[in-house]
């Protein structure tokens, strides 16, 4: 293709050209030709008015953008004379995508791997995904065990003993792990109920953790049901996970507190 045609191309899809110029100069397109610079045209008219929402990206993300869209081939179903324009638009349509996704999209959903507060939010999709993330063996003994590990000495009953047995069947227990809320360790129990994957998570009562899981009971970016202070007051337990399991609690009995369920 000549340095002439290539100049026009680049004229007529960036609307430099008269209404004579671009009658003769569509004259002389293919059907597919006029195609595929039509499509052009409405992907530059839709980032154009992206591009206009004052999204800014960082300077460091930009680079990396630009680095990786230089180092791509250049594909097979874009226009060849457009090669540099094609490179431009899609460094721009990849800051705007990489920002939205990095800066916006978190604040719309909450992701359930987020380290930030990942201990107020169940982290997993079955009792078979919750329990690969354990760091003891599946036993109350086990729980006990890795519970005074920690620093934590409460008075546990075992799961057979739960009255919410009667309407939820069988509790599994699936072991402990620790986790952390704000940066904040914690120490969360695991369980499977009704076949579907909930924990109890125990805090410092007065501590960050301690308080954030008494502030984000019934929130609706967070799986905290309901909590109770145990261990004569020093600790803060709470059920967490979409499944309606308050009756873990149950599992601190012989230790004094109150609940704070959500309504």
């Amino acid at each position: 293709m000549s340095l002439d045609r290539e100049k026009m191309c680049q004229a007529y899809l960036d609307g430099e050209l008269t209404v004579g110029e671009i009658a003769e100069f569509e004259a002389t397109l293919s059907p597919e030709e006029c195609e595929r610079l039509a499509g052009e045209k409405q992907f530059e008219a839709g980032l154009a008015e992206a591009m206009s929402r004052d999204a800014d990206c960082p300077d460091d993300m930009w680079q990396r953008i630009q680095a990786q869209v230089k180092a791509a081939q250049t594909p097979r179903n874009v226009v060849p004379f457009r090669r540099r324009h094609w490179l431009v638009s899609s460094v721009a349509a990849a800051a705007v995508v990489a920002y939205f996704l990095i800066f916006s999209l978190p604040t719309i959903i909450k992701l359930p791997n987020d380290p930030t507060d990942s201990a107020t939010l169940v982290s997993a999709g079955t009792v078979d995904e919750l329990a690969a993330l354990t760091e003891t063996a599946p036993s109350m003994d086990a729980i006990r065990k890795f519970l005074e590990g920690k620093g934590i000495n409460l008075v546990l009953v075992g799961a057979g003993e739960l009255d919410m047995t009667a309407i939820h069947g069988e509790i599994d227990i699936l072991g402990a792990r620790e986790e952390t809320i704000n940066g904040k360790k914690v120490v969360s129990l695991l369980f499977g109920c009704c076949q579907l994957p909930v924990k109890v998570v125990i805090a410092k009562r007065g501590s960050e953790a301690g308080k954030l899981l008494g502030q984000t009971v019934g929130e609706v970016d967070s799986e905290v049901q309901s909590t109770r202070a145990v261990g004569d007051g020093r600790f803060v337990a709470a059920v967490v996970g979409r499944h309606a399991a308050g009756g873990l609690l149950d599992l601190f009995d012989g230790e004094p507190g109150a609940d704070t369920t959500a309504q």
